[in-house]
């Protein structure tokens, strides 16, 4: 094979396995002038939800570990005083704010600790 044709294979190869990685989030079919039906990758969705998920549940676990580390009365003590800034303070603050469903998840998590540290002692004796 000569230099050019492995170029313009490698170049065929990438492609082909670029449309297939795209065409994993769906594709779309269309049929063209000549009769063909084609499939095309459809298009990228406006934001990114998977991420943003990701993110939240990450923002939350972090707000259960920073609850469970200071008690819920310091960490709302800081989080009143971190309200009292500047916008991205309050913004933060806002957003750090101890939930309902925060709440109950750092009551589970003391409850199975409090469970394991009883089984520990019992199991030491």
């Amino acid at each position: 094979m000569s230099a050019t044709s492995q170029i313009e294979f490698d170049r065929r190869s990438s492609r082909i396995i670029k449309k297939s990685k795209l065409m994993k989030g769906g594709a779309v079919h269309s049929v063209r002038k000549d009769g063909l039906i084609v499939r095309r990758p459809r298009r990228a969705t406006g934001l990114p939800w998977r991420g943003l998920l990701r993110v939240g549940l990450a923002l939350w676990v972090f707000k259960v570990a920073a609850v469970l580390n200071l008690g819920l009365s310091d960490y709302q003590d800081r989080n009143a005083a971190l309200a009292e800034g500047e916008l991205a303070e309050r913004l933060a603050a806002f957003v750090m704010q101890a939930d309902p469903i925060t709440v109950v998840a750092v009551d589970k998590v003391q409850a199975l600790s409090a469970a394991m540290a009883q089984l520990e002692r019992v199991a030491l004796f």
